[in-house]
């Protein structure tokens, strides 16, 4: 089984917490142990500091811990620790990641918190790249109103997420990027090539070099979709190896 650095609070002290930490640790995690109303005190300041968090039941109000937790603006992944046979409050659906008893199967927890961390990575990489797609767009004077805005954005995400070295435009990105949208292929061709032409007589010259280098000086001269698309996954993809 790989290992997997992750930071890890569980909000419990006893002989179970202990015995779950140690193997967690010994899979290579960081692992920290606080009791359960301690929890409480600790609820505002875990913004990015753990990937997860294993509350026990104890803690008193569940759902009201839970809630707060979340409203950090980079919270943790929450797992309940399933102690006893406690009725389950089904307005912790939206909030809890997952539950698992910590006295139990160690490797099991160590599996489900490797899925739920890696998962959770993964969202923010998305949200994050989705935040740059748009302000690059910006940048380019794309404006939100144009049909091919949408497009544009999910073409772009594609070539980063998948490689836009080893992909074609027609034959992956349109057909890809027609399916999310709910579009044909045709019509995302066109619609993407009608906002280029559009923003690139509003965008200044500074910004089409930054974006497209010499190129851009050349009178006349407007980028294909896919030199665009290339272009803004190129740079994207640049900044995320960073």
């Amino acid at each position: 089984m790989s290992r997997r650095k992750m930071n890890l609070l569980i909000g419990s002290n006893d002989e179970r917490a202990e015995s779950a930490a140690e193997y967690l640790r010994a899979m290579g995690a960081r692992v920290s142990l606080s009791e359960p109303e301690a929890m409480k005190v600790l609820c505002s300041s875990v913004s990015g500091e753990f990937d997860a968090v294993l509350v026990n039941r104890r803690i008193g109000d569940l759902f009201l811990f839970c809630r707060s937790l979340k409203a950090n603006p980079d919270p943790p992944e929450i797992v309940i620790d399933e102690e006893g046979n406690e009725p389950w409050d089904e307005r912790l659906d939206g909030l809890v990641t997952g539950r698992h008893d910590i006295s139990g199967d160690h490797e099991e927890l160590y599996r489900k918190l490797d899925r739920y961390i890696d998962d959770s990575r993964n969202r923010r990489r998305d949200r994050r790249l989705g935040t740059r797609i748009n302000d690059a767009l910006a940048d380019l004077c794309v404006s939100p109103g144009y049909l091919g805005h949408g497009y544009l954005r999910e073409a772009v995400r594609t070539a980063v997420k998948l490689g836009h070295v080893r992909i074609g435009v027609t034959k992956d990105i349109y057909p890809h990027v027609a399916k999310s949208c709910g579009s044909t292929p045709t019509a995302v061709e066109r619609s993407i090539r009608t906002a280029i032409k559009r923003s690139w007589e509003l965008c200044t010259l500074p910004m089409k070099i930054e974006y497209f280098g010499v190129c851009a000086t050349r009178k006349e001269w407007v980028p294909t979709n896919r030199a665009y698309i290339c272009a803004l996954a190129d740079r994207l993809s640049q900044e995320r190896t960073l």
